[in-house]
């Protein structure tokens, strides 16, 4: 309704003008929403801030999930996992807490509790890498327990993670596209591996760093976590060979680069002469996987491409080389995006672990970030939005069969 106004003109006296009184109709609601209206829009002001609100909502939602699909009580082959099996009381803090410590997740309670063993007629814990379960130990001497401490540091580590593929991101022109990266990651079929006591967002934290330093061209901090990467899992050598090919695109292979090359390398180095000094042998680790049910051998890699794995379907052996081919065929154009290195790191993030078995794949390609960052610049923007959409609903389902138990790495 447009205001009225009434022009008095008294002789000798300027123009006033009267207005009437202005009402409000809701006094009590402008008071009680005025002040979301305004916050709403400053913490959805920035990419970063709405990849970081993109990332809260889904662990809220994935956390809730994880306590409510206990309630499924699927029976899957490895329930001996659960927490719950282990005396825990059963309450919503416990189950959030089991909801990501299956598999693997008890290996790295092990070293963390005991150190290491090594054998090469049984599974062995040195088959794991070391940097994982170190900062598990250091958190736990706060929290009292690895356990807790291991969830803590995953779902940190994973806001650290988005917060720097946002910055990652904006460094190469696609900033407004970086919550569209974020969601499509964390709508990944398995992306509850993010947040589960497994390695995977402490080494994306670790890469994505590397890369952010070494285009900033500090050299020392880029060696450091690169050197880290490759203590958290043995594809971290990979960035050797990315960092070289990013250094000879730009023309700058100086002495103190060559540190950042060299780090993934000498972290390998480091694990192996440990293995040595301890178990006799530099190769404890290669040789504690290929002993069953592992098999982490290029005989097993061929019997994964011919649907023949113990103890996983073929269906879902057929389920992990789509994703594995579709992530490779995207390498041609991460190369036309962002360039030879990143499609280098895209490319070997899914050859070298498939060398010896397809088995983990899907955990490979779930640090493969240069192909989410690609298809959140989809030139139609219904793509993400269709793959994030499904990808987040089987995510649902994928969640619910971790939890009961069924070996899903």
């Amino acid at each position: 309704m447009h205001r009225l106004r009434t022009r008095v003109i008294l002789k000798g006296v300027s123009t006033v003008e009267l207005s009437p009184p202005t009402t409000t109709s809701h006094p009590g609601r402008a008071a009680l929403f005025g002040p979301v209206r305004d916050w709403v829009p400053r913490i959805w002001a920035t990419p970063l801030r709405r990849a970081l609100v993109v990332t809260v909502t889904w662990r809220v939602i994935l956390g809730i999930w994880g306590v409510m699909a206990h309630g499924l009580e699927l029976k899957g082959p490895d329930p001996r996992d659960s927490l719950l099996h282990a005396g825990w009381p059963r309450n919503p803090f416990t189950l959030l807490i089991d909801s990501g410590v299956r598999l693997d997740a008890t290996w790295y309670a092990s070293i963390a509790r005991q150190g290491y063993t090594f054998s090469t007629h049984h599974m062995s814990s040195i088959a794991f890498y070391p940097f994982f379960p170190m900062v598990i130990k250091a958190v736990s001497l706060v929290t009292g327990d690895v356990y807790v401490a291991g969830m803590m540091v995953s779902t940190a580590a994973l806001f650290v993670a988005i917060w720097l593929l946002q910055l990652w991101m904006d460094r190469h022109g696609f900033g407004a596209r970086g919550p569209a990266a974020a969601a499509l990651l964390l709508s990944f079929p398995f992306a509850f591996f993010l947040v589960s006591m497994y390695t995977e967002s402490l080494f994306l934290v670790l890469v994505l760093a590397t890369f952010i330093l070494v285009e900033d061209r500090r050299w020392e901090c880029a060696a450091l976590f690169g050197f880290l990467a490759a203590l958290t899992r043995p594809t971290g050598i990979i960035l050797s060979v990315a960092i070289l090919a990013l250094l000879w695109q730009r023309k700058d292979l100086g002495l103190r680069a060559w540190s950042a090359v060299a780090a993934p390398v000498a972290g390998l180095l480091s694990f192996a002469g440990y293995q040595l000094l301890v178990f006799g042998t530099p190769m404890a680790s290669v040789r504690a996987m290929a002993v069953a049910p592992w098999l982490r051998t290029p005989r097993q890699a061929l019997s994964d491409l011919m649907l023949i794995h113990p103890g996983l379907p073929p269906w879902f052996l057929l389920f992990l080389m789509a994703f594995g081919a579709v992530f490779l065929a995207a390498v041609p154009a991460v190369y036309r995006r962002f360039g030879p290195a990143y499609a280098t790191y895209a490319g070997l993030a899914v050859l070298l672990p498939a060398f010896n078995g397809v088995t983990s794949l899907e955990r490979y390609v779930l640090v493969d970030f240069p192909v989410f960052a690609l298809v959140a610049c989809a030139a139609r923007r219904w793509v993400p939005i269709a793959l994030a959409t499904a990808g987040f609903w089987m995510l649902l389902g994928f969640t619910a069969l971790f939890i009961g138990g069924f070996a899903l790495t």
